[in-house]
């Protein structure tokens, strides 16, 4: 059977860019060979049956914040020009708009939001109108802010969907890696109990669950998902899987896309929940698992685990993750952060 798989980015577009630089085209080839290297290593895969379509939604941000810095731009000596400032610091592509900015503008501005889950949700309908229900299976990878993206435009995608349309067919994985659709709602105390995105035997009818699997995975250094994690202990195990313990190092960038898929775990179990077993035997995860160093044998690769290591212990004591409850000062935790960045732990 066919896989048709979306690749939904995070925070700008680029794979390997920490948090993202407008690039339309380079984070998908780079994601697609990763998937397909990795695929290639399953003698049992048939490479014609995965097909990868890459979500856009990066030029949504890109076309808000020009026209905001138009605007501003054409009030600048005007009594007006104190009151628009910030719209000129949306177009600036340093460290807090050119990283973070894209989550602000999501989380913040309600008009940005919906247009781009409008976008989102219409790619994926359109996909699924187009390829069929016959012999296809759909699937997601969402990465970092792609994540609460994905969740929002599926969950209005099978609330309300497109033009009043539905797609009569549940999304078979919901692939989450650096999940962090429960930090961007960080103050929506009924997040768990309204999602649609959420697998059978999790609360809800299964008719009105939009996906049948669920997966997520943590780095335990990266920030990120970290602070406030997505964790159901009432989902049930058949069809609810959360990987939240990868400790391994490709790099000073741990939240990178491309560092996520270079672990065999992610990639194999990916694998595994798109083709079955029978193509993607346990013994060959293993196999690949066993294979894999996840530091170099050198002082520097001792150094690394090191440093991996004290930002997680900062971020398990930053985090909720043994009560559920978050109370941590948001300060606080950007101070944190911002001092494993000075340090060159990770950024």
């Amino acid at each position: 059977m066919r896989q048709l798989v979306f690749l939904i980015h995070g925070m700008g577009n680029s794979a390997n860019d920490v948090l993202g630089k407008a690039d339309l085209g380079k984070w998908a080839d780079e994601v697609t060979k990763v998937l397909r290297d990795a695929a290639a290593s399953f003698p049992g895969i048939d490479g014609k049956q995965l097909e990868i379509v890459p979500i856009q939604y990066d030029d949504v941000f890109r076309s808000h914040v020009t026209r905001w810095n138009a605007l501003a731009e054409a009030l600048v000596g005007t009594p007006l020009e104190s009151l628009t400032k910030w719209m000129k610091a949306t177009d600036n592509q340093d460290f807090l708009w050119g990283n973070l900015g894209d989550v602000v503008l999501y989380r913040a501005f309600a008009e940005v939001r919906e247009h781009v889950l409008t976008h989102v949700a219409r790619q994926l309908f359109e996909q699924i109108k187009k390829n069929g229900t016959f012999d296809v299976q759909y699937s997601i990878i969402a990465h970092s802010l792609g994540t609460a993206v994905a969740h929002d435009a599926l969950q209005k995608l099978y609330t309300v969907g497109v033009d009043g349309n539905k797609p009569a067919l549940q999304i078979q994985n919901f692939f989450a890696l650096a999940n962090v659709s429960r930090l961007v709602w960080v103050n929506d105390g009924k997040f768990y109990e309204e999602t649609r995105v959420r697998p059978p035997d999790s609360g809800l009818p299964a008719n009105q669950c939009a996906v049948l699997n669920y997966m997520q995975f943590r780095h335990i250094a990266d920030p990120f998902p970290s602070i406030l994690r997505f964790t159901r202990k009432d989902w049930s195990p058949e069809h609810y899987a959360s990987i939240d313990d990868l400790d391994f190092f490709r790099g000073v960038n741990v939240h990178a896309l491309t560092s996520y898929l270079a672990h065999p775990t992610v990639t194999s179990l990916i694998l595994y929940r798109l083709f079955g077993e029978i193509a993607v035997p346990v013994e060959a995860i293993k196999a690949r698992r066993d294979a894999f160093k996840p530091y170099t044998d050198d002082l520097a690769g001792a150094a690394s685990k090191l440093a991996v290591h004290e930002v997680a212990r900062m971020l398990d004591a930053l985090s909720a993750s043994s009560t559920g409850n978050f109370s941590t000062d948001f300060d606080e935790v950007g101070k944190a952060a911002i001092e494993a960045v000075q340090r060159g732990l990770l950024r």
